[in-house]
């Protein structure tokens, strides 16, 4: 048995995927408790809880946001949250736009580069990128979907590296008009839907420093967050580091979670639903009993 409380589906730009495939395969793989927690998107987790309650399958509401803390953006986890929350639903709607923002920078430098496709081109592939999603968006994702599925185009690679770079450093210097939202702004809305935020993957922010993950962690639990993503690949690139942070935080007593950070249940990256993608997989029993212990209910 296992469980997996970070997973994605079509309704995050990056990922592919119905919420009803997820629940599926999760289901064929004995994964007992599974949350969705799609990119600043709330939209695939009603779908979710019902084909999981179908498939007998423990399903847990969530989100991941994009969030300031700082000058530095960082990835958070709202879980057991209330879905319908208003506060909830106006911050992830409000975050999302920025992926509208991004993508009209990087496909101007696109464009500037002699990219060949037209808009109107991208958009005819949307259905097929975004199969069952009532109003998908285009994203660089999309762009490089359609590039593969039409064989190719010789120096893309530089051209979207290349793209992307720009729309990236125009987004930081674009602060003042558009962004992510900030730390205290995620942490009461996710609060206020009834849900905890846990301070997602610490080691993709400093790779293989982990006292620097922990003066991280150190500042957010005295702010409010509730608990940290410690059971993720990216924080066991080495073992020992990863027992390291176990450690740390058992001792403070904060709520820990695991997942496999799947984007799709069906490519490669799905063979990891269930399990983090290390050796010592979360001990089931224990990760849902602290949610439960907290008041957290489970759709």
């Amino acid at each position: 048995m296992s469980i997996d409380l970070h997973c994605h589906t079509l309704f995050s730009i990056d990922s592919f995927g119905t919420p009803e495939e997820l629940i599926d395969i999760a289901a064929e793989k004995h994964v007992a408790a599974l949350a969705i927690t799609d990119h600043n998107s709330l939209e695939g987790v009603e779908r979710g809880a019902r084909r999981a309650k179908q498939r007998g399958v423990i399903f847990i509401p969530g989100i991941e946001l994009d969030v300031y803390y700082g000058e530095k953006s960082y990835h958070f986890l709202g879980l057991g949250i209330d879905w319908r929350c208003h506060a909830l639903h106006e911050l992830a709607a409000r975050n999302f736009q920025v992926y509208k923002y991004r993508f009209e920078i990087y496909f101007r430098e696109l464009l500037q580069k002699g990219f060949p496709w037209s808009r109107e081109e991208l958009k005819e592939h949307l259905p097929v990128r975004y199969p069952t999603h009532p109003h998908p968006i285009l994203s660089e994702r999309v762009v490089r979907h359609l590039v593969e599925c039409r064989g190719g185009l010789d120096g893309f690679s530089e051209m979207d590296k290349n793209a992307s770079n720009e729309a990236r450093l125009e987004l930081e210097n674009s602060r003042h008009k558009i962004s992510f939202c900030e730390y205290h702004e995620a942490r009461d809305a996710v609060h206020q839907a009834g849900g905890v935020l846990l301070l997602a993957h610490p080691g993709k922010y400093y790779p293989g420093d982990i006292q620097a993950q922990m003066r991280l962690i150190e500042q957010l639990l005295s702010k409010g967050t509730d608990g940290v993503e410690v059971y993720h690949w990216a924080n066991f690139k080495e073992a020992e580091a990863g027992r390291e942070l176990i450690g740390f935080l058992e001792h403070k007593g904060c709520l820990i979670s695991g997942g496999s950070d799947c984007g799709h249940a069906k490519n490669p990256s799905g063979q990891f639903l269930g399990r983090p993608r290390f050796e010592e997989p979360p001990v089931p029993e224990a990760l849902i009993l602290q949610f439960e212990q907290q008041g957290i209910c489970f759709a």
